[in-house]
């Protein structure tokens, strides 16, 4: 990998917004001016307006219009499994490794409604920024580390992410004035996975910690039977972390 990455680095993408912006103005609304027709609520009372244009069959009638993308790696985490060189020599190892990421929104709503609106959400994003956001998406791969005699061995992943704040619209057009007096606006932010900046999708790092074998014998036979798994030049244990096994010292 290439080590000169600025892995803290965050990068932001500017949205082109002239599809929603146009259907605001044909509804009466200037989307430089927003607050002339649209009273700007908060997140909470947002997704209180949502569940209410859900019992009345009104989602489509929300806008959501993109403010800016952010690209940034994520925190740290352990992936994959961990390893114990129990050889007399060094020893290159290969683990695999496999991440899931899913999509985070700074608001909750039903289970029955969030379906539509990460529905508007990505329609957006793919009108705005000509990208497709990836409601889930899995990595796998695999990475090689170098460990010493008893030597345990992890990795952990730091992943691209996105960022997309953007403004939820409800306008106030005329056939809309017995719902609400006034539009309403307010912020939301929605987190995952839309591409990258250039960077990798992954960065991987491989970590290792000194363990003295003997003391694996701590654990019952059925809690190694469900962690570790015996192979000709070490112990392979189907968790990323060591198992509150003691560092040897």
């Amino acid at each position: 990998m290439d080590q000169s990455l600025d892995l803290d680095k965050i990068t932001t993408k500017e949205p082109d917004n002239h599809k929603v912006d146009k259907i605001l103005r044909e509804s009466g609304n200037d989307p430089r001016n927003l607050e002339a027709t649209c009273s700007r609520v908060s997140t909470e009372e947002g997704t209180r307006i949502i569940e209410k244009l859900a019992e009345k069959n009104y989602l489509d009638s929300i806008l959501i219009r993109p403010r800016r993308l952010t690209y940034s790696f994520g925190p740290q985490h352990p992936v994959g499994a961990g390893f114990i060189n129990q050889t007399s020599k060094p020893a290159e190892k290969e683990l695999g490794w496999t991440d899931k990421v899913g999509t985070k929104t700074n608001f909750s709503v039903s289970a029955s409604v969030s379906a539509s609106v990460m529905g508007l959400f990505t329609a957006s994003i793919t009108a705005s920024f000509g990208m497709e956001w990836s409601k889930e998406k899995t990595f796998s791969d695999s990475f090689k580390i170098m460990l010493d005699p008893g030597e345990y061995g992890w990795l952990t992943r730091r992943g691209m992410m996105c960022t997309a704040e953007v403004d939820l619209i409800f306008p106030r057009t005329p056939t809309m004035a017995a719902l609400m007096m006034r539009g309403a606006v307010w912020p939301a932010t929605i987190e995952g996975y839309a591409g990258n900046d250039g960077r990798p999708d992954s960065w991987i790092t491989g970590h290792s910690q000194k363990i003295d074998p003997s003391l694996l014998s701590a654990f019952d036979e059925d809690s190694l039977q469900q962690f570790v798994q015996s192979e000709p030049d070490g112990l392979l244990l189907n968790t990323p972390v060591p198992l509150e096994v003691p560092v040897a010292v």
